[in-house]
């Protein structure tokens, strides 16, 4: 598995033909993804790998971690998108 801290959203559709190979899971935090432009990266994200590789993530120690709960606060996810984005994708890698 590869949990990411950077533009996630251009990795994946770099990564996109190696992890569809891949056995194990691949997942994408998005507490990297620019705050400016972050609507159309995450769409992009989501668009590329959906909801079931994407994971919360807060860049804690280094970032406060108020910013990404703005980010899903803005996100429109279903119930069930944000289920797995905030905790059920990351069990299965515990």
């Amino acid at each position: 598995f590869l949990i990411c801290s950077c533009n996630t959203a251009s990795l994946a559709k770099k990564l996109k033909p190696l992890t569809e190979k891949r056995e194990g899971k691949v997942l994408y935090d998005f507490s990297r993804l620019d705050n400016f432009s972050f609507m159309l990266t995450f769409q992009s994200l989501m668009e590329t790998v959906g909801a079931d590789s994407v994971v919360f993530g807060t860049g804690m120690p280094f970032q406060y971690p108020d910013p990404q709960f703005v980010k899903l606060y803005f996100m429109n996810f279903t119930p069930e998108e944000l289920e797995k984005i905030t905790s059920e994708n990351l069990k299965t890698i515990l």
